[in-house]
């Protein structure tokens, strides 16, 4: 096997069994974590807008120092109860962007419970490479397997959101996941599909620019989106809260993971988006800032870290 399990505190184990219990008429919230350890990371082209200046000038060892940071975060709210499982891929030389465990894979719970996951589609070839490592994870934990058609370009949960409690998910594409395949993963999953168009290069994939939190409210920066996609957002969530745009271009904001326990709720973010911070503890919600700047290098912050899994 080339992934390792830490496990989560067992005090709170039937808690959030309970709390996660599964509902024929909404969304399974995950509560374990896989993360892919950064030995190998480094920026060698220009994949989105926000390489361009970096090819070469990465810190490898700040870079893994930053990860076991994110790793202790991790570890630290599964003490507390809202998570139960850590698990952590080990690297593969030449893969650069492995770390970035969002992308590859889709998992998701059937109405009737049972583990599935979609295999992703990575629109670049180096980026592919990756994908059969996160399948043989997923493969061990006892997942169903499920493929799109190979002409259809899909990246994961970097581009596919649940929206918490519904039998909902938001997709960004545009950029990496094409419009063509919605239908297919509404087929795959079960679940309804709600397509909102990504027209800032800044924002390629949704998880850099929406943070739907439940069924009625959702943190979001307009700019990502075009104006039909802004209109649609607004008809599903009534409650449509924006981040100030320099920290949701800068300071990967919006690339925050949010995380529930029985009774608190966590969102982990890249440090110094004051603003943003402010407006998560307004909701009860308390942020937990991390550095990820060497990660920001090549596009991603703690959401593209991780992959949320059941």
């Amino acid at each position: 096997m080339n992934f390792l399990f830490l496990q989560g505190s067992q005090d709170y184990l039937v808690k959030i069994q309970n709390m996660f219990a599964i509902s024929s008429t909404s969304t399974v919230q995950s509560n374990k974590i896989l993360l892919c350890h950064p030995q190998y990371f480094e920026v060698i082209d220009t994949k989105n807008a926000h390489m361009k200046n970096f090819v070469g000038k990465t810190d490898v060892q700040k870079a893994i120092s930053q990860w076991e940071t994110l790793l202790t975060a991790y570890k630290n709210i599964a003490n507390e109860g809202g998570i139960l499982e850590v698990s952590v891929l080990k690297a593969e030389k030449g893969l650069e962007d492995m770390v970035f465990a969002a992308n590859q894979t889709f998992p998701f719970l059937d109405e009737g419970g049972n583990k599935k996951v979609v295999i992703s589609n990575m629109k670049h070839p180096n980026r592919q490479k990756e994908v059969s490592y996160y399948q043989e994870f997923f493969e061990c934990k006892g997942y169903e397997v499920l493929y799109l058609n190979k002409a259809l370009l899909f990246e994961g949960m970097g581009d596919l959101l649940p929206v918490p409690f519904t039998k909902s998910a938001l997709c960004g594409h545009g950029f990496r996941t094409s419009l063509d395949t919605l239908n297919a993963l509404q087929t795959l999953t079960g679940l309804e599909i709600i397509g909102l168009e990504l027209i800032n290069p800044n924002f390629y994939h949704l998880d850099t620019c929406i943070v739907p939190l439940n069924s009625t409210t959702v943190l979001y920066t307009p700019s990502a989106f075009s104006k039909e996609g802004n209109a649609k957002i607004k008809s599903l969530f009534s409650t449509c809260i924006e981040i100030p745009l320099h920290e949701a271009l800068n300071g990967f904001a919006l690339n925050m993971h949010v995380l529930s326990g029985v009774n608190k709720k966590w969102a982990v973010l890249q440090k110094g988006n004051i603003e943003t911070e402010k407006i998560l503890r307004s909701l009860n919600i308390e942020p937990i800032a991390v550095d990820t700047s060497e990660y920001i290098k090549s596009g991603g912050s703690v959401f593209c870290l991780k992959m949320m899994y059941y």
